[in-house]
């Protein structure tokens, strides 16, 4: 190197994006076949989002580099933020591709309350904008030093989101068991059936990521961690579920209501 200055960059190699990238495809696949593969695609995907989660990456800045406007945001709070963002794109593109078919395939639309029913969408509302309550809460008691707080606020969380997905499978068990399955027999339902399994599964999976979440950091918290300075990762776990129920706000209306 010039100046007699050596440069030594780290490899940022993974293996876990590709097995992550592998778990959804064997998800799909067993989407369309069967629920073992679809099931054996979640396990590996969970095995895999785990072992990302515990991989060390340290990211290296050339001296002066241009950092503006972020020079003031933590690495690793932007980083999730461009998560997010990324997910912004991805129900958008669910949303958008919903309101299309909605508005322009000609396929007549069931009737409100006919066959998605409105009180078990209310009910999983109202259960998600309460963890979303109980998760600031939690970050609240992280900051102030409350070990006993944060548990219990994450534990109520992680319950909110287990019978978020309950009720959702319920509500799911009805439809298959009234025809209304991922190919209904009426010409007329097969598009709102493929529309509704595909926007409210991605939603599901999106919760059920977050529950595989809230175990890890409920067995961190009882080590002792995310306590009063170390808060941030609630932080960013609380910035995701947000994101999460957000969506389902969108998907409320859309489905139950319009």
């Amino acid at each position: 190197m010039p100046n007699g200055h050596t440069h030594t960059t780290m490899s940022h190699l993974s293996q876990w994006p590709l097995l992550i990238a592998a778990a959804a495809f064997v998800f799909l696949v067993g989407a369309v076949f069967t629920i073992i593969i679809a099931l054996v695609g979640v396990a590996l995907g969970v095995y895999a989002l785990y072992g990302y989660g515990r991989e060390r990456f340290v990211a290296e800045e050339e001296p002066g580099a241009e950092s503006w406007p972020f020079n003031n945001v933590p690495k690793l709070k932007l980083g999730v933020w461009v998560f997010l963002g990324s997910e912004v794109i991805f129900f958008s593109v669910l949303l958008g591709a919903y309101l299309f078919v909605r508005t322009n395939v000609g396929t007549t639309w069931p009737q409100v309350d006919s066959v998605f029913n409105i009180d078990r969408g209310f009910l999983n509302t109202i259960i998600l904008l309460t963890s979303s309550l109980t998760a600031v809460l939690g970050l609240s008691f992280a900051n102030a030093g409350s070990k006993n707080g944060l548990l219990a606020s994450l534990i109520t969380t992680l319950a909110l989101g287990a019978g978020f997905l309950i009720n959702k499978g319920l509500e799911w068990r009805e439809l298959f068991s009234s025809g209304f399955t991922f190919n209904p027999a009426s010409t007329n339902l097969k598009v709102p059936a493929t529309t509704y399994f595909i926007t409210t599964g991605a939603h599901g999976i999106h919760v059920f990521a977050g529950l595989v979440m809230m175990v890890y950091l409920i067995s961190m918290t009882l080590k002792g961690h995310y306590l009063k300075e170390d808060s941030t990762t609630i932080e960013h776990f609380g910035l995701y579920w947000h994101f999460v129920d957000i969506v389902w706000i969108f998907l409320f209306p859309l489905f139950y209501l319009l």
